[in-house]
């Protein structure tokens, strides 16, 4: 979903995937977990659970940057060296 996002939204990518990271914890942790009943409101949490829980959302976001970055490097050399066998392959070839 990230670079799908990341793709289409460059907004996405701010701060190396902090921005996103942040919104997954305030949307994710903040509000949806309380609100389907699968852990307790915010109020209920001790301010320090919060911060750890936000401090684990924005690695998470920097990491998948990070991958999204790599994978795309990677994928645009692959297509580089694809292009220069085939043009190599074209100039020699009968």
């Amino acid at each position: 979903m990230y670079g799908g996002l990341a793709q289409k939204h460059k907004t996405t990518t701010s701060g190396f995937g902090i921005a996103y990271g942040a919104a997954a914890w305030a949307l994710g942790d903040e509000v949806a977990v309380p609100v389907l009943g699968l852990g307790k409101k915010p109020t209920e949490t001790p301010v320090t659970q919060h911060f750890q829980l936000l401090a684990a959302h924005l690695v998470y976001g920097i990491t998948l940057e990070g991958v999204r970055r790599l994978t795309l490097k990677a994928l645009k050399e692959a297509e580089a060296g694809r292009k220069r066998r085939s043009s190599t392959h074209r100039r020699f070839a009968p």
